[in-house]
């Protein structure tokens, strides 16, 4: 199951600030098998059966709109190991929930429901009939998952990032709007791209091993490497490294949908610098404050997720 933490960070990371802060639909409960003596064992204390259950179900309940994590068991099981994580981790920083705070988050899922929070009856009967719950044990949910909530803005305060420096935002303008023409070849093997790679040299090669393999070649224009990288979902490091390419060089093998490519920089110029405007600058700024939360926020996840070294005692746990 840590694999599945692990392997699923950044989905998860975002899930953690999206769902905790902005919490979404509803599903509905789930069956629970009760095999061993203990569900599983975190930061070294044992976690019995009930109290895993009560996480799985939350879990269920407090997903994001639209999405039903029931239709996974894996990722149902890991979002519940992670919410008691991070539950765990709340309550060592003393972080306390009131009573008016659940009342209060409690009326405001109400009238998103378009329920009459003045109504017990109606309460009671859509907590019986949608969410499977009876009053008590949800609003415990809704306890722990208001401490989770207040958790993540704790730990987003303190890993509030600095201020950028104004040369990288400029750096980073001069790298996104070099403006390219590239050309690409497509494979759908990536032990056939990389033989190809391994062939070309110049410019020549490249010509003599796109006839010899009768793949097609695909010219973008001249554009910028912005351009590039959401027309491909390219990593910003690549993009980078593309940037850095002179007219007639080559690059690595990388993947995108459909296949293993390989990139010849047919043209190469600079950014026009007339289109560093304010609005523009201000957009850099918000996405390197985007960016540096997130990976700091999910350098924290992972240490926290490590720490707990958690033990899951469910048949094939790591699946």
């Amino acid at each position: 199951m840590l694999k599945a933490l692990r392997k699923n960070t950044k989905a998860i990371i975002w899930t953690v600030i999206l769902v905790f802060l902005l919490w979404g639909g509803f599903s509905v409960g789930v069956q629970f098998r009760k095999e061993g003596r203990i569900a599983g064992e975190v930061f070294g204390a044992a976690v019995s059966f009930q109290e895993f259950e009560r996480f799985q179900r939350m879990a269920r309940i407090f997903s994001p709109a639209g999405a039903d994590p029931a239709s996974d068991p894996v990722v149902l099981r890991s979002r519940a190991w992670e919410n008691l994580i991070l539950d765990r981790e709340a309550k060592r920083r003393k972080v306390s929930v009131t009573d008016q705070e659940v009342l209060a988050e409690v009326r405001r899922l109400l009238e998103s429901q378009k329920i009459d929070p003045a109504s017990p009856d109606q309460y009671k009967t859509w907590l019986r009939q949608a969410v499977g719950e009876e009053a008590r044990g949800f609003e415990e949910k809704v306890r722990e998952m208001l401490r989770i909530q207040k958790l993540v803005v704790l730990i987003r305060a303190e890993l509030k990032p600095a201020e950028p420096d104004e040369k990288k935002l400029r750096d980073a303008f001069l790298e996104n709007f070099k403006r390219l023409n590239v050309a690409m070849v497509r494979l759908e093997i990536h032990e056939e791209a990389s033989e190809l790679r391994s062939k070309i040299q110049n410019a020549q090669d490249w010509e003599n091993e796109i006839r010899a393999r009768g793949v097609g070649v695909e010219t973008t224009g001249v554009v910028t490497a912005a351009h590039l990288r959401e027309r491909w979902n390219l990593a910003a490091d690549f993009v980078r490294e593309l940037a850095a390419l002179e007219p007639g060089s080559f690059s690595g093998v990388f993947e995108i949908a459909g296949g293993f490519c390989i990139l010849q920089v047919l043209e190469s110029y600079p950014a026009d610098e007339s289109a560093w405007t304010e609005e523009l600058h201000d957009k850099y700024r918000a996405q390197y404050l985007a960016q540096a939360e997130f990976e700091a926020l999910s350098g924290w996840h992972m240490q926290l997720m490590e720490k707990a070294r958690l033990k899951d005692h469910f048949p094939q746990a790591d699946l």
